[in-house]
């Protein structure tokens, strides 16, 4: 039987949010990229993942997409920071514009979403 004081303790080491993404998340995080490579920002992105009710998702009638909504579990800040770390790890970049910087595979993350669809 576990004591209340270590349960408190467990609930306090929980961050919400902050977990890690389990293999089958990321593949459909790829799986989406490939579809929507240099076609979205990154919070458009991450909203349509999430299912977000935007005004801007839903005038892109993205909530028709496969993906839309498919990791509505996690967290927007946990998908930002997976998207950083796919960044520093040279999977994924923005694009150059300056105006309105869209997500895109790099080669390394197109070899990435071979791998992980078990393509050659």
């Amino acid at each position: 039987a576990r004591t209340e004081s270590a349960k408190k303790q467990n609930k306090e080491a929980f961050v919400p949010g902050m977990e890690v993404l389990n293999p089958r998340d990321v593949k459909l995080f790829y799986c989406a990229l490939l579809k929507y490579n240099n076609k979205l920002g990154i919070l458009k992105f991450i909203g349509l993942l999430r299912g977000a009710r935007t005004a801007d998702l839903m005038r892109s009638r993205l909530f028709e997409c496969p993906f839309y909504g498919t990791l509505k579990h996690s967290s927007q800040e946990r998908l930002k920071a997976f998207v950083e770390e796919e960044r520093q790890a040279g999977r994924i970049k923005k694009s150059r514009s300056r105006r309105f910087p869209k997500i895109l595979l790099t080669e390394k993350g197109k070899e990435n979403v071979k791998f992980l669809l078990g393509g050659a």
